[in-house]
């Protein structure tokens, strides 16, 4: 009798595993949340309004050469944080145009790196723009910055980027 209950509950606690390896992935994004987060702010210590603009590309650079080996999830965060603020942070300075051309092309080269992670991730604009608590108006003005080969528009809708 104790072997038939054993066998039971044995059959349920299989079947359970079996319907929670098969449920959506909705909600997977939660589990980077606080490494996205730390990635992020941390690329934030790089902009300093006492430093050029080019000094910033440097100190990012800094930080992703020594955070190499930290997960996806930071360095989806500290390149995203990096592109989505440096150049607004920059214009707003009044940089002058060599500094914002210097700007723009790491923080390029930092969304193309976002978008690379983001795919292997499996994550979705929208996805990190909650994360981060980032309104859908703020994030599509920074995608709308350059348009590249990522094709998410879970944030913008159907809008264009801007070609450069």
């Amino acid at each position: 009798m104790a072997a038939h209950h054993i066998q039971k509950h044995k059959i349920a606690l299989v079947a359970a595993l079996i319907s929670i390896d098969t449920l959506p992935t909705a909600g997977h994004e939660a589990r980077y949340a606080p490494d996205v987060l730390h990635g992020f702010n941390e690329s934030a210590v790089c902009i300093r309004s006492n430093h050029k603009p080019s000094q910033w590309c440097a100190a990012f650079h800094v930080l992703l050469r020594t955070r190499r080996h930290e997960t996806l999830a930071f360095l989806l965060g500290a390149n995203f944080g990096f592109s989505f603020k440096s150049e607004s942070i920059a214009e707003a300075i009044g940089a002058p145009e060599s500094e914002l051309r210097n700007i723009a092309g790491c923080a390029t080269l930092a969304r193309l790196r976002y978008e690379k992670i983001k795919s292997e991730l499996k994550l979705k604009d929208a996805d990190v723009a909650e994360l981060l608590n980032i309104s859908p108006g703020k994030f599509a003005a920074w995608k709308a910055r350059t348009e590249t080969n990522d094709f998410d528009r879970s944030v913008t809708g159907t809008a264009r980027q801007i070609k450069l």
